[in-house]
């Protein structure tokens, strides 16, 4: 993963951090910079949307991912979780022999966050057990065949293949 930032980058990206957070309204200031230090500080301080993480990601690459994975504030909504994750699989996939690693950290920071702030993944969580209810019920409506079934001794083993359990399924 190549995004990084040089040391004077990072010095500049200090002092506009603080700046930032004394002040939302400079937010579209920072991302609409020639200097790359600027727009890193928004994307590791700032309260961007969903929209602004993928616009800028097709502007700025694996720095959006690299200074963004560590802002909490965009764990706190599913669309920029969302946006994150993408874009996480997108450095990956820009990667000609990718290891996995940006899509490995958005999974272990989604992993901590979620332990550590269980109500920002409510909505989340709600729509889990919508689903899953959903899904109950119309399992329960559907009788099952039983005439279909192979016997106990043929589905235990695995190396059987499809086509010939399907053979014998008729």
């Amino acid at each position: 993963m190549g995004g990084c930032i040089g040391n004077m980058e990072r010095v500049r990206k200090g002092f506009a951090r603080p700046a930032l957070s004394n002040s939302s309204k400079l937010l579209p200031e920072l991302l609409a910079s020639d200097d790359l230090a600027f727009r890193a500080a928004a994307y590791a301080a700032g309260s961007l949307t969903a929209g602004q993480l993928t616009a800028r990601f097709e502007e700025d690459g694996e720095i959006v991912f690299a200074e963004a994975i560590r802002n909490l504030s965009l764990s706190r909504s599913q669309g920029t979780r969302r946006a994150l994750h993408d874009i996480a699989w997108g450095v990956v996939r820009k990667e000609k022999h990718s290891d996995l690693v940006a899509a490995n950290q958005y999974n272990w920071m989604e992993k901590d966050v979620r332990k550590k702030n269980l109500a920002w993944f409510a909505d989340e969580e709600e729509a889990s057990r919508a689903t899953t209810r959903t899904l109950s019920m119309i399992s329960r409506r559907q009788p099952r065949p039983t005439h279909l079934r192979l016997p106990a001794a043929w589905t235990a083993m695995p190396k059987v293949p499809q086509l010939w359990r399907k053979h014998f399924e008729s």
